[in-house]
C-alpha cells in the first residue's frame, strides 16, 4: 500500500514539473529580428508570426519593390499576406518615410494585414498606405502615436476592434470604401478624424474617447454609429456630411458636443443620451425631419444652440434618391 502511495506521488510530481515547463514554452515569446521579417517580404514569403518578441523598427518601406511614379515619390509595394498575432514590437512599425534624398516612400499592402492581440511598444505610422486587402488590429495596444492619416482601405471590412490607443490617434482623411469598425475601443489621447470618408458604415459604438476628439467635415455614406460610447472631453462634429443613419444613442458627453453646419440626410437619434455640457446644432441640417431624442438629459445649466438649424420631412424619400 505504501509502496502503491509512493509512485503515485511521484507520478504526480513527474506530471506538474512536465506540465510547468510544457506551459512555460507555450508562453515563452520567441525573439524575431525586424530585418528577418523584410527579407522574408523581398522574397514575396508568406509573413505568419504568433507569440513573438520582434526587436528593432519594422519598416516596409524598406522592402526592395519600389516604383518611382512622380519626382520625389516613391511607392513599395508589400505582396506577401501579413500576419502578427499575440505579438510585441519593441521598435517602431512603419509604411511610409521621407528617405535621405528626401524622396517620400508610401506602401501598397496588396495582400491582407493582420495584427491580432498585438501590443506596439513606439510609433505606429501607415500614414498614405494602401491597403488592397483586410485590415484587422483588434484587441492590440499602442503605448505610442498612432498615424493613419491619409490611408485608404479598399477591403469590405477592417478592423480596430477592442483596441487601447494610449497616445493621439491621427485618422485624418482616411478613405474607407467598405466598412470600418472601432466597436470597443478606447481613445486615452486626441482622436483626429477630420475629412475621414467612410463609404460603408463606421462603428464607433461603445468606445471611450477619453480626450479631444475631432470629426470634423467627415462624409458618411452609410451609417456612423456611436451607441453606448462617451466622450470625456469636447467632441466636434462640425461640418460633416452623414447620409445614412446616425445614432448617438445612450451616449455620455461630458463637455460640448458640437454638430454645427452638419447635413444630415438620413434618420438621426439621440435615444437616452446624457448632455452635461452645451450641444450646439447651429446652422444644421435634418433633412427627414427631428431627431430621435427621447429620454435624452440636458440639465438646466447647459444650453442648446438651434439658431438657423432647419428640419424638413420628406416621408416618401429613399435615402438612395438623395446621394
Amino acid at each position: 500500500m505504501k509502496q502503491t502511495k509512493l509512485l503515485l506521488i511521484i507520478f504526480i510530481l513527474i506530471f506538474v514539473k512536465t506540465g510547468c515547463v510544457a506551459d512555460n514554452k507555450v508562453h515563452k515569446k520567441e525573439i524575431i529580428q525586424a530585418t528577418e521579417i523584410l527579407k522574408k517580404i523581398n522574397k514575396s514569403e508568406q509573413i505568419k508570426y504568433v507569440n513573438v518578441v520582434v526587436k528593432g523598427d519594422l519598416d516596409f518601406t524598406s522592402a526592395n519593390n519600389k516604383v518611382i511614379i512622380a519626382k520625389g515619390l516613391i511607392r513599395v509595394y508589400i505582396s506577401s499576406p501579413v500576419t502578427f498575432v499575440n505579438c510585441k514590437f519593441e521598435g517602431k512599425v512603419s509604411a511610409y518615410k521621407k528617405d535621405e534624398n528626401d524622396n517620400l516612400n508610401y506602401c501598397i499592402f496588396e495582400k491582407n494585414l493582420t495584427m491580432i492581440n498585438c501590443e506596439f511598444n513606439d510609433e505606429v505610422n501607415f500614414r498614405e498606405t494602401n491597403f488592397s486587402g483586410a485590415v484587422n488590429f483588434s484587441s492590440s495596444s499602442f503605448d505610442k502615436k498612432i498615424i493613419f492619416e491619409g490611408a485608404v482601405f479598399n477591403n469590405k471590412d477592417n478592423y480596430f476592434t477592442d483596441c487601447y490607443f494610449k497616445d493621439e490617434f491621427r485618422g485624418q482623411r482616411i478613405f474607407v470604401k467598405g466598412n470600418i469598425s472601432f466597436l470597443k475601443s478606447t481613445f486615452v489621447n486626441k482622436a483626429r478624424f477630420q475629412r475621414a470618408v467612410f463609404k460603408g458604415n463606421a462603428q464607433f459604438g461603445a468606445v471611450k474617447f477619453l480626450e479631444y476628439t475631432d470629426f470634423g467635415s467627415i462624409t458618411v455614406q452609410n451609417g456612423i454609429l456611436f451607441n453606448h460610447s462617451d466622450f470625456s472631453k469636447k467632441a466636434k462634429f462640425n461640418n460633416s456630411i452623414l447620409y445614412g443613419r446616425t445614432e448617438f444613442m445612450h451616449c455620455q458627453f461630458s463637455l460640448i458636443a458640437e454638430f454645427k453646419n452638419v447635413l444630415f440626410y438620413g434618420p438621426v437619434k439621440f435615444t437616452e443620451t446624457n448632455f452635461q455640457d452645451n450641444l450646439d446644432l447651429e446652422n444644421s441640417k435634418f433633412l427627414l425631419g427631428i431627431p430621435e431624442t427621447k429620454d435624452a438629459v440636458l440639465p438646466d445649466s447647459s444650453k442648446i444652440n438651434l439658431n438657423n438649424t432647419q428640419y424638413s420631412i420628406f416621408k416618401n424619400l429613399k435615402i438612395s434618391e438623395i446621394k
